[in-house]
């Protein structure tokens, strides 16, 4: 993953490699990612999700540490 950030460049990747970028009926109001390990598809999906508030679950200590970094630049990630 590099030194890229949420802010750009990670959203991106997570949408092309992670296969992310699913059609929805409507725009979601709440998105939960359950094992968000290190934000890639949280990142993601605040972004193309700007009026959602996205949920995101993380049990491991290490991983949350970059998850933070990660999305720290998405208000409605918690």
């Amino acid at each position: 993953l590099g030194t890229a950030t949420a802010g750009g460049g990670m959203a991106r990747i997570a949408g092309r490699r992670g296969g992310l970028d699913v059609l929805l009926p409507r725009r979601p109001k709440l998105i939960v990612d359950a094992g968000a390990n290190v934000g890639l598809s949280t990142a993601y999906y605040a972004k193309r999700y700007p009026d959602a508030k996205v949920i995101a679950i993380e049990p491991d200590p290490g991983n949350c540490a970059a998850f933070v970094r990660n999305t720290a630049a998405f208000g409605n990630v918690r």
